[in-house]
């Protein structure tokens, strides 16, 4: 691959959001899919996450049924991190209705895959886990061809705010940290460069039609895109997607952006600069100069960088296979697969009781309970009469109901014979557990009557 660098401390701040150059609209693309020949370019499995304790907003993108990538400098769900961690697919991205998804041990540092092997030691990339099913995921891309290929960027940053000038001129975009939101943009990949987290692919942010003044024009720039971007403050962990085999693919993860100073008064800002003559990048003392018959200046345009996805292809499958693997089978297999896990034999029956505990194989897979421990039984249902004569339903269920084909229905009857769903019942409470992969519900529902009454669930698979 051509232009090929080593980045050290010249990128000190990994943090992004993306800028446009279509100085016409300065916000283009922002929080929609894209149509016609970008149709499906990875924005459709791109989630949000987001930390209670600080509300930063991030990209990450789909890449299993169970398991979404983003950035390690994010370090969601690491220790000595105390607030909850939320993850979604806002409407905007679904096309329909907003998705709420739990990350696995959210306040814990196991919620990271295969971090205490060193599995993605070397590199920006954590792969995560939910206890949900994504409906769909993005593959791969798992080629080395990635230079001078036009690749879809995503990021959920800053807007394009005001111009960094010069005294001679200007030279782009500060961010807008007032207009942050989720957008996407595309660019051409122009190089590959090394760093302390491995191998990052790099674009830089070209003018469309525009050779700065004193410049000669070098060829390998000449490649504006009609959506060109440069990534911003807080774009970190969002997706780049190259077409492979006729399909968008995920690429690249946004990891960090060249930074610049002025000459005139040596401030540092993360900046989306089309011509940087006249400015110095990071610590540099030396300014920009402009290209001439003997070359250009690598910084005269800034650049995006992302950790580059086909080095850890092998790592990343180790890790979101079995996930895959598993999505493929009946709700049945699905089951057999969970028991096994546990030391259960292949084709344990979901009626059977294999720890003879009284709670049978089937609400063991409702409620996230241990099948062949006896003394872990967490019963699906109680039931209790209150005061005021109500009765009050507590019920325990996986949170991934629909991935595994589960479907309960609380049933009242009054002869043992006759089951009917119970109705008109108020959901007084729903507390999510990250740590056990299970949602409490209690119901409530005024009673009347004066004879016997029975409850039950019935849990299908």
């Amino acid at each position: 691959m051509k232009k090929a660098v080593f980045l050290g401390a010249i990128l000190a701040h990994p943090a992004f959001g993306l800028i446009f150059y279509e100085s016409a609209n300065p916000a283009a693309n922002t929080e929609m899919a894209p149509t016609g020949v970008y149709a499906n370019a990875g924005w459709q499995h791109q989630i949000v996450i987001d930390r209670e304790s600080t509300r930063n907003l991030f990209f990450g993108t789909i890449i299993s049924p169970k398991h979404f990538v983003t950035a390690r400098h994010l370090e969601f769900g690491q220790a000595g991190t105390d607030a909850r961690v939320f993850v979604t697919q806002p409407d905007y991205v679904t096309g329909t209705v907003e998705k709420v998804y739990t990350l696995r041990n959210a306040t814990s540092p196991s919620s990271i895959q295969f971090d205490d092997d060193g599995t993605f030691a070397n590199s920006d990339l954590y792969v995560y886990e939910i206890w949900e099913t994504f409906p769909d995921f993005a593959e791969l891309y798992s080629g080395t061809d990635e230079f001078r290929k036009e690749v879809v960027i995503t990021g959920f940053g800053d807007s394009r705010g005001t111009a960094v000038n010069t005294t001679k001129g200007e030279r782009g975009w500060r961010p807008d940290v007032t207009a942050r939101k989720g957008r996407w943009g595309t660019n051409i990949v122009d190089g590959e460069a090394g760093s302390n987290a491995g191998p990052l692919l790099y674009c830089d942010f070209d003018a469309q039609g525009v050779t700065p003044p004193g410049d000669v024009l070098d060829p390998d720039d000449a490649d504006a895109t009609t959506h060109e971007v440069q990534a911003a403050n807080k774009d970190s962990g969002g997706g780049w997607f190259i077409k492979q085999g006729g399909v968008w693919k995920l690429a690249g993860i946004n990891y960090v952006v060249d930074t610049y100073g002025t000459v005139e008064g040596s401030t540092f800002n993360r900046w989306a600069i089309y011509d940087g003559v006249g400015l110095y990048n990071g610590d540099s003392t030396t300014p920009i100069q402009p290209c001439s018959i003997f070359g250009c200046d690598f910084y005269r345009r800034s650049h995006t960088y992302a950790t580059r996805v086909s080095e850890h292809v092998t790592a990343i499958n180790t890790v979101i296979q079995p996930a895959k693997d598993a999505a493929l089978l009946s709700a049945l297999g699905r089951f057999e697969v969970w028991a096994e896990g546990y030391g259960l034999a292949s084709g344990v029956a979901t009626d059977g009781d294999a720890d003879k505990d009284g709670l049978g194989n089937l609400a063991e897979y409702l409620t996230e309970s241990d099948p062949d421990d006896h003394g872990e039984r967490n019963l699906p249902l109680t039931v209790d009469l209150t005061m005021a004569g109500s009765h009050t339903f507590t019920m325990i269920e996986t949170l991934d109901l629909a991935g595994r084909g589960l479907a309960t229905v609380l049933e009242v009857s009054d002869d043992l014979v006759q089951w009917d769903p119970v109705t008109g019942t108020t959901e007084d409470s729903n507390v999510v557990d990250s740590i056990a992969g299970t949602r409490t519900r209690e119901l409530t529902k005024s009673f009347a009557g004066t004879g016997a009454v029975y409850y039950r669930l019935k849990i299908t698979l």
